[in-house]
């Protein structure tokens, strides 16, 4: 029989009182889905792919674990003996945006959404900077020919 849990997540989100059930035994941690949960098809995902409730499945340093559909809740597994969960963030080896992407390519897009990736964004952003500096460029350069047109006809 299952004890109470340690950490408990819950909210409008959550369908059910146990999503998924973490157990570390002699160092290994390992994540099953409640069998009641994965049954009503609220389900969880290790890496994109779907825990089930038939086996643990072990946890390794940097997996990433989804919590509902929604992909409101992300976390990443740190394994304390192999580095820290700021070092993996700070190497890129997980990002939140990693994650939807990942989960997106392997279970379809759960969102019914299009969620733009971080090099669209990037590029987006990039191109919008290059067009405000042609602006930019564009309107002092107007400003030169206009100062340079009066200069010139004050000499006159």
């Amino acid at each position: 029989p299952r004890g109470p849990p340690k950490y408990l997540l819950a909210g409008a989100a959550f369908m059910h009182r146990y999503q998924v059930c973490v157990t570390v035994r002699d160092g290994k941690a390992a994540i099953k889905a409640d069998g009641e949960a994965y049954a009503s098809e609220a389900y969880s995902y290790l890496n994109g792919d779907v825990i089930t409730d038939m086996d643990s499945l072990a946890l390794g340093h940097g997996d990433r674990v989804v919590l509902g559909r929604q992909n409101n809740y992300n976390f990443i597994f740190v394994d304390p003996t192999k580095g820290s969960g700021q070092e993996l963030i700070d190497r890129g080896k997980v990002t939140y945006e990693g994650c939807v992407e990942e989960l997106a390519a392997k279970q379809g897009d759960i969102e019914g959404g299009y969620r733009r990736s971080a090099a669209e964004v990037e590029a987006e952003r990039k191109r919008k900077e290059e067009y405000d500096q042609s602006i930019r460029e564009a309107k002092e350069a107007r400003e030169r020919a206009e100062a340079e047109a009066k200069a010139r006809e004050e000499e006159y």
